[in-house]
């Protein structure tokens, strides 16, 4: 899917997180550089495989001559 999205006209990518990556995390509430991220369920643990996959993806091996996508992983804009 993200090789189809490099090859296409999108030049933005947004991939929204979930609090599940956190686990169960001891700060309430929880912010964006929090860490570990220990995910306790299947659903957590894909939503952080995700994040990494896509983080990787933009970072490595999409063609920086060109349009670079802006990659986003969370609902708040910085």
């Amino acid at each position: 899917m993200l090789e189809n999205i490099r090859r296409s006209t999108v030049n933005r990518l947004i991939f929204t997180s979930s609090s599940t990556v956190y686990g169960e995390p001891n700060i309430i509430p929880t912010s964006e550089d929090y860490g570990p991220l220990l995910p306790i369920s299947p659903y957590g643990a894909s939503k952080l495989a995700c994040e990494a996959l896509i983080s990787s993806y933009c970072h490595t091996l999409w063609d920086r001559s060109n349009n670079i996508p802006t990659c986003k992983y969370s609902w708040q804009e910085k």
